[in-house]
């Protein structure tokens, strides 16, 4: 359903987010990181 897209991708977001801060906090440009976030969906 649509409730679950949106739950997915929030976590999908947050998961990335947290991911590159932990990795890489300052190489990457904020839309590379919109780009991983649609390739993941």
């Amino acid at each position: 359903t649509k409730t679950d897209r949106n739950a997915i991708h929030k976590k999908c977001k947050y998961f990335i987010e947290k991911l590159e801060l932990e990795v890489k906090p300052n190489e990457r440009p904020h839309n590379s990181k919109q780009k991983e976030v649609s390739r993941i969906l």
